[in-house]
């Protein structure tokens, strides 16, 4: 078989004939079997063919792979103009981390509970009247309730940091599946409109063979069943084992034929 770049290019050139022969002959030396009635024409293609967006608009900072280079699953591709998104997720870590107003609301609480018990304690010796200690009472519930009200807010500033970095997220694209570059459509300086294609991404590692094949020649197929499968390059036919992913449940009317 040729190296992945060169099968690639002759993909674009056009459709591979290909030779599926069922596994009746999994045995037998494939090279014998070219010219048995069960073998059949087939399309290759790449497992993905995908062309590749921004959810999101802006101008693009950086290329960070080109045309022919070959990138593993989660790197990164383009990269737009991220500077304002950076400097609100540093606003957002900032309020995130910050404890100052819990601790204060905290030492508060602790120092509004001390002055009840002092209170309690004067009335009863009738240093002081019950309206005093209900009064008391009331500033302590209000500083719990101050404390409440901080300890959401930290909550929320957590949460507002995290939503500041996915946001952050969405200005990098990244590759979903390992595979070739195959056209950078955008280059930095340019502005694109979210969901507009920028890059087109192609994996063919594992290649996807499909054949139309008699409905009576399919019977002994079944997902995950071997075939050989003999690829007709230039000047040469290579002979692959192949497996069988899918098969079509049930076969096209005029040609009696399933898509395996």
């Amino acid at each position: 078989m040729t190296t992945p770049t060169r099968f690639c290019v002759t993909l674009a050139a056009g459709l591979l004939a290909c030779l599926i022969a069922l596994p009746l002959f999994a045995q037998t030396n494939p090279r014998d079997r070219k010219a048995d009635p069960l073998a059949f024409d087939a399309i290759v293609r790449p497992s993905e063919d995908l062309e590749l967006a921004f959810s999101i608009s802006g101008r693009v900072m950086e290329s960070l792979a080109e045309a022919g280079d070959y990138v593993e699953a989660g790197a990164p591709l383009l990269r737009l103009d991220d500077r304002d998104a950076r400097i609100r997720l540093k606003l957002a870590e900032i309020r995130a981390r910050s404890t100052a107003a819990l601790d204060a609301a905290k030492a508060t609480l602790e120092l509004q509970r001390d002055e009840l018990e002092t209170i309690k304690r004067a009335r009863a010796d009738d240093g002081v009247n019950e309206r005093e200690v209900a009064r008391q009472q009331l500033e302590v519930e209000r500083a719990e309730a101050t404390l409440l009200i901080e300890q959401l807010k930290r909550e929320e500033a957590e949460l507002e940091f995290e939503a500041a970095a996915v946001i952050l997220e969405k200005y990098t694209l990244v590759a979903p599946v390992s595979g070739y570059v195959e056209l950078v459509i955008s280059k930095p300086g340019e502005t694109v409109e979210a969901l507009s294609p920028v890059l087109r991404l192609v994996s063919i590692d594992p290649l996807e063979i499909e054949a139309a094949i008699p409905a009576s020649a399919s019977m002994a197929l079944r997902p995950g069943s071997t075939v050989w499968v003999s690829l007709q390059l230039p000047g040469q036919t290579d002979y692959r084992e192949a497996s069988v992913k899918s098969l079509s449940q049930v076969a096209e009317g005029g040609t009696s034929q399933r898509r395996v």
